[in-house]
């Protein structure tokens, strides 16, 4: 194995990061592969993605809705401790979150110096898709950080997206028990938004 250090002094940080990126270079075919994943969605929709599904998972995932009922009774599936714990953090994401789109919600006038008046200002996006990593482990925190300060942007349509359980194929409380507490819609294992769940800039 090569060790390769490479130090920064302070100077151009964006010529250090082009080195760092040169440094471990794209593997070969990785944008071919994907391009190629992405048309068979594209063209083959939900039926490609159950094919992708078995290939990468080994599982055939279906449906891929959650029934709101689902979600529901997902959060009895979980211990009291770590639901309690879900929704403290949820809170406290919610705060703070609140506390920035305060901060924000006056339009910031700007005068460029040929004259030109500029107005910034923070809208939601319309939708907002959320991936929440799956696999060995649930990630509770992913669904959080992600649909809560959606929510208190001000984003109408907000999309969960998780893998289905191993060896199951289901969707179970591991990741829909936590939407309760983030207030989010039902969580899909397919299509989510492209939207990141930010607010955007507008000028006038």
């Amino acid at each position: 194995m090569r060790i390769r250090t490479q130090s920064w002094d302070g100077g151009d940080a964006d010529r250090f990061a082009v080195s760092l990126r040169a440094a471990a270079p794209r593997p070969a075919g990785i944008a071919a592969a994907v391009a190629t994943t992405i048309e068979r969605v594209r063209s083959g929709g939900d039926a490609a993605l159950r094919e992708l599904s078995e290939e990468f998972d080994g599982i055939a995932a279906e449906p891929f809705e959650i029934a709101p009922e689902r979600v529901a009774t997902a959060p009895a599936e979980i211990a009291a401790g770590l639901r309690n714990a879900i929704e403290e953090e949820a809170a406290n994401v919610r705060a703070v979150a609140a506390a920035q789109v305060e901060a924000q919600a006056e339009p910031r006038p700007l005068t460029l110096d040929a004259g030109q008046r500029i107005e910034l200002g923070e809208v939601p996006v319309g939708s907002a898709g959320i991936y929440v990593p799956g696999g060995r482990a649930p990630y509770p925190s992913s669904l959080v950080m992600g649909v809560v300060p959606a929510r208190m942007a001000g984003v109408e349509r907000v999309v969960v997206a998780s893998p289905p359980e191993p060896g199951t194929g289901e969707h179970g409380g591991r990741s829909s028990a936590p939407t309760r507490s983030t207030r989010s819609a039902a969580p899909r294992r397919s299509r989510p938004s492209p939207t990141a769940p930010s607010r955007s800039r507008r000028s006038t």
